[in-house]
């Protein structure tokens, strides 16, 4: 199910009419849209942002026991207050 599923087209033209001098986009897993949506942003002189939630597996995507990078995983002192 997608999450969004704009027009790259009709999205650069309202980026355009905003003045918007910038616009960004994010997919999970792969950047199938990447290449339009690059390539309209340039051709309408906007910066196009583009970037991607991926996934790491620690040996390979069937390793299934937890994976610890640090025993000490606590806060900085000046670090800003968490919510829980």
């Amino acid at each position: 199910m997608l999450d969004g599923a704009a027009k790259v087209g009709l999205l650069m033209d309202e980026v355009a009419r905003l003045g918007m001098p910038t616009v960004a986009m994010s997919d999970h897993g792969n950047v199938h849209g990447a290449y339009e949506f690059h390539q309209t942003a340039h051709k309408m002189g906007i910066k196009p942002i583009i970037g991607i939630e991926s996934y790491v597996a620690p040996a390979s995507r069937h390793h299934r026991k937890p994976v610890y990078y640090s025993d000490n995983l606590s806060l900085p002192p000046d670090s800003p207050p968490t919510r829980t």
